[in-house]
């Protein structure tokens, strides 16, 4: 995991040319639906300007988002199993970061998903009482998650070895 110029943890920026991303401005709605299945696993399109098109920057990107996520999935999948406010606000917080991460490496279906627990969970902790369908959409967004990054994590394989055959 990286530290941003702020101390923040869980912010994938962290070299000297970190002050030339751009914030990216999601242009694509963030709803939750199956719409979201035509969207690519990478966007390069929307990733690439975000690293000025350094391929290697964005390479290690992937991979520092990716073992940050590796990371948060214990508390998430902890988090996601109590029917608790503090639980919720912790399955929000994490959703919120991995989202906001996704949208910068152009990762919308990820992000969306992200997105949706996001919105699920804050609805959650307001609630006296968290309803066990609400539990059960809050597991099937968690399972959509875990589901998306092994996506991304096997897109991005392949993104390397058709860039490392292009190399040669």
């Amino acid at each position: 995991m990286r530290i941003s110029e702020t101390g923040s943890p869980g912010v994938l920026i962290g070299r000297s040319q970190s002050k030339n991303l751009k914030r990216y401005k999601p242009w694509i709605p963030l709803s939750h639906s199956k719409s979201m299945s035509t969207d690519p696993i990478i966007n390069m399109n929307m990733a690439m300007p975000q690293v000025d098109g350094d391929y290697e920057f964005l390479k290690e990107l992937l991979d520092d988002f990716l073992d940050d996520f590796k990371n948060r999935k214990e508390k998430i999948l902890k988090n996601s199993k109590e029917a608790k406010a503090s639980s919720m606000d912790n399955l929000r917080k994490d959703a919120h970061t991995v989202k906001g991460s996704a949208l910068n490496l152009g990762l919308a279906r990820f992000a969306k998903i992200a997105k949706a627990l996001e919105d699920t969970s804050r609805e959650a902790k307001e609630m006296s009482s968290v309803s066990s369908s609400t539990m059960s959409k809050v597991a099937k967004l968690v399972e959509e998650l875990i589901l998306s990054a092994k996506e991304v994590a096997d897109e991005h394989q392949g993104i390397l070895k058709k860039h490392e055959a292009q190399s040669c």
